[in-house]
C-alpha cells in the first residue's frame, strides 16, 4: 500500500507577516462581496468554485506548525477544506459578511476559503468570499470571481488548458531576488534604505493610543459622492490609470492637517504583481511599502498629487526589492500608524444569463492603527476606515470619516488652496464649535457667598472630615466653629467687606481656619508665599493693599513686624471677643473673596481681585462637569501654593462636602514621597500641573498597584 507524501514549502515574506499579525482573537483575512444578477444555478456555481479552488494550490493549502521553527510550513493538500454556505434567513449583508470573517484561531491548519451565497430575490444574489490572509489578497479574490464566472459559463478542460502559475513559484522567485546582488538589486535596496531610514513613525492623531497585540480591526464605512469622484478624476495626472495617487495625496494632506507632521509616512498596500506573468496569480502577493510624503502649510492639492504620483511610481518600480522588516505585532512599529489601499473599478463579468459585479472589499491583513481603504466603483468612491479598537474609539473614527468626506469635497473643488487653508470641518463640527461649545451660559443662584455655601454644606455633613494635614483633622462642624470665633476677632480689628487681609500661614488646618474666618468677617484674603518668602515682594503687597490685619504664624514675624498692620498669630491666639460688632455689614456675592498677586515676571506684581460670585461660579462648573458624577465625599489634594489661583479650584471642593488634604511642602516637592502619600491616604482627586504630573508618573504614580487617584485634574 503506497502513501503520498504531501508537498511542504516555507512561507513567503507576505505569509510570515500575516502569520505574525494573528492572535487568539484575530486571524487576518480578506473578503470580497459580489452582486450576482440573473437566474442562478446554485449547484453550478458551487461546482465552478470547487474547480477554481482545486486548480490553484494556494487555495487548498494549510499551515503546519513545526516545533523547531519560528514559522509554520505550507502544506498543499490534495483536496481543499473550503466551505460553502447559503444564508436563507433574514440576516443583513453586513451581518453575513461579519460572520464570514469570524474565524476562531484554534487550528489554523484547517482554515480555508469560505463562500457564502445570500439569496435576495429569484434573480439576484450576493456572493461573499473570504479567505485567510496567509493564502490570499484582494487581487486573489477578484481573480477567483473572474475564473468562477468563466467556469460557470463554460467549464475548462484542465487536461488541455495551460496550467496556472502556482504561488510557490512566485515565492521561489522572490527568494531568488532576495539573494541576488547585481547592480539593479543594489539600487533597489538603496532606495528602500533611504525610504525606511528617513520616515517619521511617531505621527499620531490627538487621542490616538498605541495599538496592543490581539485587538481586532473594526471598520467604519462611508462613501464619497459622484461629484467628488468626478472632480478627482479630473485631477489625476496625465497617463495615470486610476485616481490612486489623487486619493493618497488627499489622505496624506488630511493626516498632515491633523498631526502637523511635515514628513508623513503612509504604508501603501502594493498589488505585488508588476509583471504580466504574475497578473492573474493567486496568493498573498500584495505587501505594504512605506511612502514618505513631504508636506507643509504651503503645499496645495495639485503639488501633493504630483508628489504622491512620483512616490507611487518609484514604489512600483522598486517593490520587488523591498524586504519587509521582521514581522511585528502592528505595522505602526515599523512604518507609522497610518495605512492606505486603493482598488480601481472592476467591470461586470457576463457569464451566460448571469452577471457578476464586485461591490465591496475588506481586509484585516494590514493592521495599521488607522487605514483608509478606497474602492472606485466607477461612479462613486466607497471608503472604509479600518482601525484598532484599542487605539481609537468608534465615535472618533466616525467623526474622522465625516471630516475626511468634507475635506475631500473642499479640496477636490479648490485644488490650489494651500494645506493651511483647507477646510477639515463638517457642518456639524462647525455648529458644535460655534454654537454648542460656545454656549457658556449657565444660570445659577448668584445670591450666596462662599462661606454661606460652606455653612449650608456643614448643616448636611457636620461630622464629615473637612480638612486634614499630617495628623491634624477637623470636621465640618469643628471648622465652622473655629472660623466663626476667629471671624469675630477679625471684625473687632476692623475687617469688613472688601477689606484685604493678608494670610501668611504654611499649609495646615490653621490655614483653612484663617482663610474661612477672613471670608466670614467679610474680608478678602490675600495669600503670601510661605515656602519661599521674599521680603521685598511681601512689603510690596502689604504696601499696595494697605491691609489693616495680617493673619500669620510667629515663625514669619520678621517679614511683617515692621508695618502698621495689626498681627494675629494663629499659633498664639489672643483672647477672642464674643458677640457681634455693632453695625457690622454682611458681605454680598459682589464683594471680594480674595486678591492674588501675579508672579511679577513681566514687572511689578499686580493684584487680581476676584468676587465671591466668581468663585461660586467656578464651583458650580466643577460640580457639574466633575464632582456631580461621583458619589460620597472625596479626598482632594491641596498641593498648589495659596498664592497661586490653582489652589482655589482645590479649596472650593469644601462646598461639596469633600475632604481637603493639605500636602506639606516637604512631601509636595519629593515625587516618591508624594506618590506614597497618595497611596497611604487613598486620595481620590489629584489636582496638579501637567509638569508636576509628569514627575509623579516617573515616580511610579500610574504603576502603583494598590491605589491610583480616580480623578486627575
Amino acid at each position: 500500500m503506497s502513501t503520498t507524501t504531501p508537498d511542504l514549502y516555507s512561507l513567503s515574506p507576505q505569509q510570515k507577516c500575516a502569520w505574525a499579525y494573528r492572535s487568539s482573537a484575530h486571524l487576518p483575512h480578506v473578503q470580497i462581496t459580489c452582486d450576482v444578477e440573473g437566474r442562478l444555478d446554485r449547484a453550478r456555481l458551487r461546482e465552478a468554485l470547487r474547480r477554481v479552488v482545486q486548480r490553484h494550490e494556494i487555495l487548498r493549502s494549510r499551515l503546519v506548525p513545526v516545533p523547531s521553527l519560528k514559522y509554520p510550513v505550507q502544506e498543499v493538500a490534495q483536496e481543499s477544506s473550503w466551505e460553502w454556505r447559503v444564508e436563507e434567513g433574514s440576516k443583513g449583508i453586513d451581518q453575513v459578511a461579519d460572520g464570514g470573517t469570524a474565524r476562531e484561531n484554534t487550528d489554523e491548519r484547517e482554515q480555508g476559503m469560505i463562500a457564502t451565497l445570500v439569496p435576495l430575490a429569484v434573480d439576484r444574489h450576493v456572493l461573499i468570499v473570504s479567505a485567510p490572509g496567509t493564502f490570499a489578497d484582494h487581487a486573489t479574490l477578484r481573480q477567483v470571481i473572474r475564473e468562477v464566472a468563466e467556469e460557470y459559463e463554460t467549464p475548462r478542460n484542465e487536461s488541455e488548458a495551460e496550467p496556472p502559475l502556482q504561488y510557490v513559484e512566485y515565492a521561489s522567485w522572490r527568494e531568488e531576488i532576495a539573494g541576488e546582488n547585481d547592480e539593479l538589486t543594489q539600487q533597489g535596496r538603496a532606495y528602500w534604505r533611504q525610504q525606511t531610514g528617513s520616515h517619521k513613525a511617531e505621527a499620531r492623531l490627538a487621542g490616538q493610543r498605541p495599538a496592543r497585540a490581539g485587538e481586532p480591526l473594526e471598520f467604519v464605512l462611508f462613501r464619497l459622492s459622484s461629484e467628488i469622484a468626478r472632480n478627482m478624476v479630473a485631477l489625476q495626472p496625465v497617463g495615470a490609470q486610476s485616481i490612486e495617487s489623487v486619493l493618497l495625496a488627499c489622505w496624506s494632506l488630511f493626516l498632515y492637517r491633523l498631526t502637523d507632521a511635515s514628513t508623513l509616512t503612509v504604508g501603501v498596500v502594493m498589488d505585488g504583481r508588476p509583471y504580466d506573468e504574475f497578473r492573474n496569480g493567486m496568493g498573498p502577493y500584495a505587501q505594504v511599502a512605506p511612502v514618505n510624503m513631504q508636506l507643509s502649510t504651503d503645499t496645495d492639492f495639485r503639488r501633493a498629487i504630483e508628489r504622491a504620483c512620483e512616490n507611487l511610481e518609484q514604489t512600483v518600480l522598486w517593490q520587488n526589492y523591498y524586504i519587509p522588516p521582521e514581522p511585528v505585532e502592528t505595522h505602526a512599529e515599523t512604518m507609522g500608524a497610518f495605512g492606505y489601499s486603493f482598488v480601481g473599478n472592476t467591470s461586470a463579468i457576463k457569464s451566460g444569463e448571469v452577471r457578476f459585479k464586485i461591490q465591496a472589499q475588506r481586509a484585516s491583513t494590514y493592521p495599521f492603527e488607522l487605514r483608509l481603504d478606497c474602492f472606485h466603483n466607477g461612479a462613486e468612491i466607497d471608503c472604509a476606515l479600518a482601525y484598532h479598537s484599542g487605539a481609537l474609539s468608534r465615535a472618533h473614527v466616525e467623526r474622522l470619516a465625516s471630516q475626511f468626506g468634507a475635506f475631500c469635497e473642499f479640496i477636490a473643488s479648490h485644488p490650489a488652496e494651500p494645506a493651511a487653508q483647507i477646510n477639515t470641518l463638517t457642518a456639524e463640527d462647525r455648529r458644535r464649535l460655534l454654537v454648542e461649545w460656545n454656549n457658556t451660559s449657565d444660570p445659577f443662584e448668584a445670591n450666596r457667598c462662599v462661606h454661606e455655601l460652606f455653612d449650608e454644606q456643614c448643616e448636611r455633613t457636620p461630622n464629615a472630615i473637612a480638612v486634614a494635614c499630617r495628623q491634624d483633622t477637623l470636621t465640618y462642624k469643628q471648622l465652622r466653629a473655629r472660623a466663626a470665633l476667629f471671624a469675630q476677632q477679625l471684625r473687632h480689628l476692623g475687617v469688613s467687606p472688601d477689606v484685604p487681609v493678608c494670610l501668611f500661614i504654611e499649609p495646615s488646618v490653621e490655614m483653612i481656619v484663617g482663610l474661612l474666618s477672613i471670608l466670614k468677617a467679610g474680608g478678602a484674603y490675600v495669600p503670601l508665599e510661605t515656602a519661599y518668602p521674599v521680603k521685598e515682594r511681601i512689603q510690596h503687597v502689604l504696601s499696595e493693599t494697605q491691609t489693616p490685619v495680617i493673619v500669620t504664624q510667629r515663625k514669619f514675624r520678621e517679614y511683617v513686624a515692621d508695618g502698621p498692620a495689626q498681627i494675629v498669630y494663629v499659633d498664639d491666639p489672643v483672647q477672642m471677643h464674643a458677640g457681634a460688632v455693632p453695625g457690622e455689614t454682611q458681605p454680598t456675592p459682589q464683594n471680594l473673596a480674595y486678591i492674588i498677586y501675579t508672579s511679577g515676571s513681566t514687572g511689578r506684581p499686580k493684584g487680581v481681585m476676584v468676587q465671591h460670585c466668581s468663585v461660586v461660579n467656578l464651583w458650580r462648573a466643577l460640580h457639574r462637569e466633575i464632582y456631580s458624577h461621583k458619589t460620597g465625599p472625596l479626598k482632594v489634594t491641596v498641593n498648589a501654593p495659596m498664592s497661586f489661583d490653582a489652589s482655589v479650584k482645590q479649596l472650593v471642593t469644601l462646598l461639596g462636602g469633600h475632604a481637603l488634604h493639605l500636602i506639606p511642602e516637604a512631601v509636595r516637592t519629593a515625587p516618591h514621597a508624594f506618590v506614597e502619600y497618595l497611596r497611604e491616604q487613598k486620595i481620590d482627586v489629584l489636582d496638579c500641573t501637567p509638569s508636576h504630573l509628569g514627575v509623579l508618573l516617573e515616580a511610579g504614580l500610574e504603576s502603583d498597584q494598590e491605589h491610583v487617584p480616580a480623578i486627575v485634574l
